[in-house]
C-alpha cells in the first residue's frame, strides 16, 4: 500500500511540475485514497499520519497555489 501510494505521489508530482494540473490532482487524490487505506491497515503507525498530512497538503497547496481554487483547497 505505502509503495503504490508513493507512486502516485510521484507521478503526480511530475505532472504538477509539467504544469498539467488536472493530472496531478488526479494523482494526489489517488495518494490520498491509498494514504487512507494505509492508516486502516496501520492505525498506530506514524507514517500511516505523515502519509495522510503529506496527501492532504499537496492537494491543498495544488488547488490554491495552481488552480487559485482556494474554497476547494479548505473543503479537504
Amino acid at each position: 500500500i505505502f509503495t503504490h501510494a508513493q507512486s502516485e505521489f510521484w507521478i503526480g508530482h511530475v505532472d504538477q511540475l509539467e504544469g498539467r494540473f488536472d493530472r496531478a490532482l488526479a494523482h494526489y487524490e489517488a495518494y490520498l485514497r491509498w494514504s487512507r487505506r494505509l492508516e486502516n491497515v496501520e492505525p498506530r503507525n506514524a507514517r500511516s499520519a505523515l502519509e495522510m498530512g503529506y496527501a492532504l497538503s499537496n492537494i491543498a497547496i495544488l488547488r490554491s497555489d495552481e488552480q487559485k481554487d482556494y474554497a476547494g483547497a479548505l473543503k479537504l
